[in-house]
């Protein structure tokens, strides 16, 4: 057997070196990375289009209706609500505090102050999405309500519906969607401005699930 022939076939019985423990953890964090960022970007498509193609609910009916501030849209999609008989009273939430029936009616539709009289409550305490959730549960517990309609724009609702079933998980939330005039969410893909927020609030989402 030459010298040469001999030599091979030690080093093909000889054991090929183990990655050194460094050099695998890199690897299960590379994969780790890669999956996380797998999941955060398919997790973000399904939200944007789940979103985008959100509409509301035909002739809902519940115990009562949230409206949560932040779009004229919220306001006169609950007051429309209200004004058909979807529920008994209207919460508008997060209003601000020099705001008062009379100036939201008037905003909205001269022809809703006597339904803003005896219908109509206002929240000022709520200053974000987590207050409003708060703001809803005391009003909720107040009245004793079981089932409450939910209106806020449709990029805002998965946020605030998951805020509010920390607050009240034993009401039933039914979520009615508006849409901001001139905002179409169906172009989120091809228009910045509309991505942007979209790309916003699903951290934000993110964020309320995981807290």
């Amino acid at each position: 057997m030459s010298r040469e022939t001999l030599a091979e076939k030690v080093e093909a019985k000889s054991p090929r070196p183990r990655p050194s423990i460094g050099r695998r953890l890199v690897r299960v964090v590379v994969f780790a990375v890669f999956l996380i960022g797998l999941f955060f970007v398919g997790g973000f498509l399904i939200f944007a289009q789940q979103v985008a193609s959100a509409r509301p609910p035909a002739a809902p009916q519940a115990d009562a209706i949230v409206a949560l501030t932040g779009g004229s849209a919220r306001v006169e999609g609950g007051v429309e609500l209200l004004r058909a008989g979807a529920g008994q009273r209207l919460l508008i939430s997060g209003v601000y505090a020099d705001n008062s029936k009379q100036s939201i009616a008037n905003a909205v539709a001269a022809e809703s102050s006597d339904l803003f009289r005896c219908c109509v409550d206002l929240g000022k305490a709520a200053r974000d999405t987590r207050g409003n959730a708060e703001e809803t549960r005391e009003w909720v517990r107040h009245h004793g309500y079981h089932s409450l309609i939910v209106v806020t724009s449709a990029y805002h609702m998965p946020r605030s519906i998951a805020e509010l079933r920390r607050e009240i998980p034993d009401v039933r939330l039914i979520p009615y969607p508006v849409r901001r005039p001139g905002l179409d969410l169906g172009d989120w893909a091809q228009r910045k401005e509309i991505f942007v927020i979209l790309f916003r609030e699903y951290l934000k989402y993110i964020v309320v699930k995981l807290r």
